[in-house]
């Protein structure tokens, strides 16, 4: 038995790999038979995982059968350099390094090995592509007045969504911090933001823009008192007007810390915001400052800097013993909506945590928070993984629904975090995350005569099913945009489509997703 007698005996081995490509393919028609009744059946109960599979399946077309983009979750380009909070730029730094790397290979002598010229440029992987993509921006995005005259150059990306980005750029003579905000689509320069002096460090701002980009906010730290050995640095969130490609600062909101994170919500264009780690009230710690045409430049700036003589009076700013809440915020008149405070407390373990992300679902039904450690896991990339915490909670309630645990080999502090970032489906019925499947394996050294474990990751990615808890006119928009979603893959074109409706302009905003509250 098993033994091959026959006469063709000889082509054993034409037969065997015949064998094992009728094998594959058979295996592949029954996993896409299982994959299309998967995708067919829709009994599922709300935060059900309903498929797994590895990065590379992913990108062979999982995404694309399940509603997805397409979109890359492994990036290990460094944070703040080369990718930024909400935006991966390895397929724009792919491309400018591209010329550079053949210009690099021309000039190398011919006695040298190819192999070593790749390596050389691997192991400066990141060094290079963060240089070439800072001449990139200073070259096509930042205005020469900014750039020749004032001597502001690129140092970091702050973060992105879509193809509008924040970079930060500094001048070394007049030891000022600018941020500014570029359309990579349209490569062109939008606006300019603030004049901080001294250099400000990328990781400890965080910013999010209004979805009519009419509006910007920026965490930053600022040093207040009179003598420099006695400064205190203190968290502010700095709010500004955009008005013909230049940012007003129109007010300033203390009593938030490092972690404090901020997003505008999808349905309203600039008089929601969800924001977590602000542990003030609507009458401590506001500042508002006039911003009419008619002030003179001195006067503004007098204006902007009066701010501190009031600190003061201002206690408990560096209160240690707080606790951070999630809170709905009118930024009109900065009142609290809804807060958490009364409710279940966020992340409540003994662990110490921090606050990654703060994202909503395009359809802005559900929040998401994912929280990680504090820690740096640079050394220990392969051996210790990152414990990932997700918690939803009901856009408009803050009601807290689900938390969903991964672990994921990465570092949350100088790598990308695309890894540490859910992708939501087109209908805003799935959602899809990453998690690491471990294998471990035991290694005999002969120096140290024990056994030392070694572990290698394989990236996966989870598919999990978002439940229907809305009103009928919102089921109703899932059916029609997971229908659009399947014309779109193929023209890929999803404003022609939905033009092609015929219905009315109200209606069409609420299919792609507009806000439909000031």
């Amino acid at each position: 038995m098993g033994i091959n007698t026959s006469k063709d005996y000889e082509f054993d081995d034409d037969s065997q790999i015949n064998n094992d490509l009728d094998s594959q393919t058979s295996l592949s028609l029954i996993k896409n038979r299982l994959l299309f009744k998967l995708i067919k059946k829709s009994d599922y109960y709300g935060w059900q995982e309903i498929y797994r599979c590895s990065h590379v399946e992913w990108l062979q077309g999982i995404y694309e059968q399940f509603g997805f983009i397409r979109h890359r979750f492994l990036c290990n380009s460094a944070l703040h350099s080369i990718c930024g909070l909400g935006f991966c730029s390895e397929g724009i730094s792919n491309k400018i390094c591209r010329h550079y790397r053949h210009k690099i290979r021309t000039k190398q002598l011919l006695f040298k090995p190819f192999q070593r010229q790749l390596n050389h440029f691997h192991n400066n992987n990141n060094v290079l592509k963060s240089r070439k993509l800072a001449e990139h921006f200073e070259y096509n995005h930042v205005p020469a007045m900014i750039s020749s005259l004032q001597n502001y150059s690129v140092r970091a990306i702050i973060n992105g969504n879509d193809n509008i980005i924040m970079l930060l750029i500094y001048s070394i003579v007049l030891d000022k911090t600018k941020f500014i905000i570029v359309d990579l689509k349209q490569n062109c320069y939008l606006c300019s933001l603030g004049d901080y002096n001294g250099f400000q460090d990328a990781h400890k701002i965080y910013s999010a823009w209004s979805n009519d980009r009419t509006k910007v906010i920026i965490r930053i730290p600022l040093q207040f008192g009179e003598q420099s050995n006695l400064q205190q640095t203190i968290y502010v969130l700095d709010f500004y007007h955009v008005i013909k490609k230049d940012g007003k600062l129109y007010r300033r909101v203390l009593y938030t810390d490092s972690i404090t994170k901020f997003s505008y919500h999808p349905n309203y264009w600039t008089s929601r915001l969800a924001i977590y780690g602000y542990y003030g009230n609507s009458t401590l710690g506001v500042y508002n400052f006039n911003t009419s045409p008619t002030l003179s430049g001195s006067n503004s700036a007098n204006n902007v800097q009066n701010w501190s003589l009031k600190l003061i009076s201002l206690s408990n700013i560096n209160n240690d013993n707080r606790q951070n809440y999630l809170n709905i915020i009118d930024t009109n008149s900065w009142t609290i909506l809804e807060t958490t405070k009364n409710k279940l407390p966020l992340n409540n373990d003994d662990q110490q945590r921090q606050l990654q992300s703060i994202i909503y679902t395009p359809d802005s039904v559900y929040l998401l928070l994912s929280f990680s450690d504090t820690q740096c896991h640079c050394q220990t990339l392969q051996i210790i993984p990152l414990r990932i915490t997700f918690e939803i909670y009901n856009s408009e309630t803050l009601d807290y629904l689900r938390q969903i645990n991964t672990d994921i080999y990465t570092c949350p502090r100088h790598m990308c975090h695309n890894l540490l970032t859910p992708i939501f489906s087109s209908c805003s019925s799935r959602i899809a995350l990453c998690t690491t499947k471990t294998i471990t394996s035991t290694r005999h050294s002969e120096q140290l005569m024990q056994t030392s474990p070694q572990i290698s990751s394989t990236t996966l990615v989870q598919i999990f099913v978002l439940p229907n808890e809305m009103n009928l006119k919102s089921i109703c928009r899932r059916v029609i945009v997971h229908h659009i979603n399947t014309i779109v893959n193929k023209e890929k074109d999803m404003n022609s489509i939905t033009e092609q409706l015929y219905l009315p302009y109200r209606l069409l905003d609420y299919i792609r997703y507009r806000p439909q509250y000031q």
